[in-house]
């Protein structure tokens, strides 16, 4: 880096997306579990998700260009759901303090903020999983709808299936009221043309292209392109980057690309910044 970078200031409104999914689907109860469920969906028959743009408070310029597309349901999963891993600490880490769980530059995540920083990082965010309110429509023999309110607690690609652990304990859980218990509840067995009508997440690429294209303005010859780094999927990322750029260590490239996919602007840019140490180091500048 020949610029030092500056820190960049407040982020543009970001689109935010409702999402709908539809297709055959198999549910159970979890046993051993607080109230859980899974929902397993056939890989035959599953719609891709639709992803609609909502009205944005803030931005009438986003209102006025408003986005519709669609992702295979695998990608969606994978986007919207990331595998985040824990972070090893010293065994020496006498942290004591307890904070709420955080995720840092390193793209891994800590039981607090203490610990965190026995591990040497010291610029995290609060771990706050996508966990959505989805309301599930079924129909039974006589084409009646049926609807149900829950909260996608996690969801997995599991052998190519899409799989979903949902629980209704924390819709409205000091309700009385019989239509809201009617709609908490989740029957078990196999069900046709299921619909799943999710609630918004942020547009998934949104901080990856504006911190990418911040940064490229203080290193523009920099070798990676914004579709390349930017695309949902942190494997596609590596893959790419490894297609191009072979002698470049693995564990250089993986930090590139968890931080490019996870980390916004605001928690800085040692991602980056190493990468391109990496990538003088491997001979190619």
């Amino acid at each position: 880096m020949s610029t030092p970078i500056p820190t960049p200031g407040p982020s543009a409104p970001k689109r935010e997306f409702d999402q709908i999914l539809s297709g055959d689907v198999k549910i159970k109860k979890i046993h051993n579990s607080n109230k859980e469920y899974e929902i397993k969906f056939n890989k035959k028959n599953l719609s891709k998700v639709l992803l609609y743009q909502v009205w944005s408070s803030t931005s009438a310029a986003l209102n006025g260009n408003r986005e519709v597309k669609e992702i295979k349901a695998t990608k969606w999963v994978k986007a919207a759901f990331p595998k985040v891993e824990n972070g090893s600490v010293p065994p020496d880490c006498n942290a004591i303090a307890l904070y709420a769980p955080v995720t840092c530059q390193n793209g891994k995540k800590y039981s607090n903020s203490s610990l965190a920083g026995c591990a040497g990082q010291t610029n995290c965010t609060p771990y706050v999983p996508f966990t959505p309110t989805c309301v599930m429509e079924l129909r039974d023999d006589e084409g009646k709808s049926k609807k149900h309110v829950f909260v996608i607690n996690n969801a997995k690609v599991k052998d190519g299936r899409v799989v979903f652990h949902v629980s209704s304990k924390d819709i409205d859980p000091n309700s009385t009221n019989k239509v809201i218990k009617k709609l908490k509840k989740i029957h078990t067995g196999e069900f046709h043309n299921a619909r799943f009508d999710i609630d918004s997440i942020p547009d998934l690429n949104a901080d990856c292209v504006s911190t990418f294209n911040y940064l490229l303005q203080y290193d523009p010859n920099a070798p990676i392109s914004v579709n390349t780094v930017c695309n949902n999927d942190v494997n596609v990322c590596i893959d790419n980057i490894q297609g191009s750029y072979p002698n470049i260590p693995y564990n250089d490239i993986n930090t590139f690309c968890t931080g490019a996919q996870t980390i916004n602007e605001s928690t800085g840019y040692s991602w980056f910044i190493s990468f391109g140490q990496a990538y003088t180091n491997a001979g190619y500048k």
